[in-house]
């Protein structure tokens, strides 16, 4: 990891380690660890693999991965009550969150991490989890806080003999001592830390050391020395695939050559980092290299450049621009008008020196403009036709341009207009789903994951409970958007005029009603029709008294998870709206209750979501597992797991149809 150091106008990176001493030594490559969790057993042994994982994904910069897989490392640790697991899949999900610069997240992860180890009484991992926490203090500028951890974290490991800890801390140690300006200790404690991490081989270490080791040679005057460890460390870097490290050695080699005048490798270089840390989300990274972008432009006196880059580098920041900031801004904004003023000014004086050369001159060339003058009179004639013509051409244009705009304007407003009647039928469809706290309240936990693709959608859930029943509904209306929302709408009031006018209370019978309600009011009946309107769903019925679930679905199965044992009811494979023979009805499936239950009613927008790495669908095995996988904790955590899942798996694909699960525990 890497921080960023201001001197006068100069941009280092420092690195700092966020170590993780029970998965540092991971050999496998992240092909082979992905087929060991395809085999892998439930037990303790998938946990340490899944997060081995993550930690690969980490070191190449894959970010949302690792806190994919760690994710699900620390589900099933928690299932499987393994502490040593979820400590670490805590501390590795905080080390993805720090990398990514969100800190409040990180330190979160971290406390937990914390919490579950100084209770095993594991020493070594209290020792790198404190190291860590001073990282984030460090960010904050909190040195006094930052040297507390880096102090704290330097005491265990030297009790354990833990030398690649204790390296870890001492060069993190010179980076506060670095930052506060203290030189002579800062390279003390980068060389003890160099030392140790040669005589154990750790590439990483060297790196880091080198690194940091050169910013004090630039500090010191030592500017061939500091190169010198810059290169050396990059090559490290490269031999290790450290995209991280590799960035910020191309960002410190961009500075250096910026320093010394060196304009063109300096832009080869943050280029490149530029480029690599785009790649791999390190968002400090970027915003230290568009730093580094304005300092190289305002050196070459390019003060639009620098402008642009210095609005680049406030606009990453986290926070909103500070007032030292905003004051940066405003010198750059001003030396660039300053200097496009002074050019004027010189070519102001260059016309009056020409003027004053024509007029000392004009007995000398009176006699030729008199010569030229026919000739400058039929060029002005042509001159004035061209110029006549040219005039008419734009008033045509400019006809055109004014019926383009109006044209817009009225485009616009109908744009606007459409929109708002789309919100306000969003709020009418908002208005029919049932209260989520009406839902908790028939059940010991629940959740209700509702994501339409547009504005409004084509699912919705359906709630209803009498003295001895409590009826639930999923239901997938054909299309989504506008077309969707009014098949919604369709739908929720024939089975509300179905069940509490009709009094039809089986599932299956309610159903088939609904089916042929839906065919008469779209005439889909009719042999003529072409019509493919309809809807998916699934609907139960518990009995308040005998636990006795009846369930009826058309397309949509019914998942309950007792024991973290999945079993499925399957829907009938036909949907609401189609032609069936008279004799065809729906099937009614019954399922006896018992505590802890857990129920998942649900659309197929999840399933159909394309991504992942080869763009395929999410497909319901992978649903089955998943909730599977998270059925023991609590329903809101589940329903943050499934979003956060989602959001993982479409990266950046258009979510494709409106999405709908909910989840009940009996």
């Amino acid at each position: 990891m890497k921080i960023l150091l201001n001197k006068s106008f100069l941009l280092v990176i420092c690195f700092f380690c966020v170590t993780e001493a029970s998965s540092s030594t991971i050999n496998n490559t992240i092909d082979s660890l992905s087929q060991l969790i395809q085999i892998d057993k439930e037990d303790t042994n998938k946990v340490i693999h899944l997060i081995d994982l993550g930690v690969e994904f980490q070191r190449i910069g894959g970010y949302d991965s690792s806190l994919f897989y760690v994710n699900k490392a620390l589900i099933l640790a928690t299932r499987l009550e393994y502490q040593k697991g979820m400590a670490l899949s805590y501390h590795n999900i905080g080390n993805s969150y720090y990398y990514q610069g969100t800190y409040d997240k990180s330190l979160r992860n971290y406390l937990k991490a914390l919490t579950i180890r100084e209770k095993m009484g594991d020493k070594k991992g209290v020792a790198s989890t404190h190291q860590n926490i001073g990282n984030i203090y460090l960010y904050q500028n909190n040195y006094n806080k930052a040297l507390e951890s880096y102090s704290f974290s330097l005491r265990i490991r030297e009790k354990m003999g833990d030398n690649k800890g204790i390296a870890d801390s001492y060069n993190n140690i010179g980076i506060i001592y670095e930052k506060q300006g203290d030189y002579k200790q800062a390279l003390s404690s980068y060389l003890q830390s160099l030392k140790i991490v040669k005589e154990i081989g750790n590439k990483k270490g060297i790196a880091a050391a080198l690194y940091n080791i050169g910013n004090i040679y630039y500090y010191q005057g030592n500017v061939e020395g500091a190169l010198n460890n810059y290169l050396q460390s990059l090559k490290i870097e490269e031999e290790i695939g450290s995209k991280e490290g590799i960035a910020a050695s191309y960002t410190n080699i961009g500075v250096f050559y910026g320093e010394q005048g060196k304009f063109e490798e300096s832009y080869h270089f943050l280029n490149k980092s530029l480029i690599l840390s785009t790649e791999i989300g390190d968002k400090r990274g970027v915003k230290v290299v568009y730093y580094a972008l304005s300092d190289l432009y305002n050196r070459q006196k390019n003060y639009q450049q620098a402008y642009n880059y210095y609005k680049l580098y406030s606009d990453t920041k986290d926070s909103l621009i500070n007032e030292e900031s905003s004051k940066q801004i405003a010198e750059m904004a001003t030396k660039y008008e300053t200097d496009k003023k002074e050019a004027e000014n010189q070519l102001l004086v260059k016309d009056n020196a020409l003027k004053n050369a024509n007029i000392n001159n004009q007995q000398l060339i009176i006699y030729g403009i008199s010569i030229v003058l026919l000739f400058a009179l039929a060029m002005a004639f042509l001159i004035f036709i061209g110029y006549k013509r040219k005039k008419q051409t734009n008033f045509l244009l400019e006809i055109k341009n004014t019926a383009i705009e109006l044209q817009k304007n009225i485009i616009e407003k109908k744009n606007t207009q459409i929109t708002d009647s789309i919100d306000y039928a969003k709020n009418i469809q908002d208005a029919i789903l049932p209260l989520t706290s009406d839902i908790k309240a028939a059940f010991s936990d629940a959740f209700i994951l509702y994501q339409p693709k547009d504005i409004v959608s084509g699912d919705f859930y359906w709630f209803y409970t009498t003295k001895q029943h409590i009826y639930l509904s999923v239901i997938d209306c054909t299309g989504h958007g506008v077309p969707g929302a009014f098949m919604s709408l369709m739908a929720y009031n024939l089975l509300e005029k179905i069940v509490k006018q009709q009094n039809i209370t089986t599932p299956s019978e309610i159903l088939d009603n609904l089916n042929m309600a839906v065919l008469d009011i779209l005439k889909q009946h009719h042999e003529e029709s072409t019509a493919k309107f309809g809807m998916d769903m699934a609907l139960v019925r518990i009995d308040k008294t005998t636990q006795q679930l009846v369930f009826s679905g058309a397309h949509n199965s019914l998942y309950i998870i007792n024991n973290s044992q999945l079993t499925e009811l399957k829907a009938d494979t036909v949907s609401i709206g189609t032609k069936r023979q008279i004799t065809s009805h729906f099937t009614n499936h019954t399922y006896q209750l018992i505590k802890n239950n857990q129920l998942y009613l649900f659309t197929d927008g999840y399933a159909d979501q394309l991504g992942g790495e080869n763009r395929k669908r999410f497909y319901s095995t992978r649903l089955k597992t998943l909730l599977t996988d998270i059925s023991l904790l609590p329903m809101s955590e589940q329903k943050i797991t499934l979003q956060h899942n989602f959001e993982i798996w479409k990266g950046t694909i258009e979510q494709l149809d409106d999405v709908c699960i909910i989840g009940v525990r009996i």
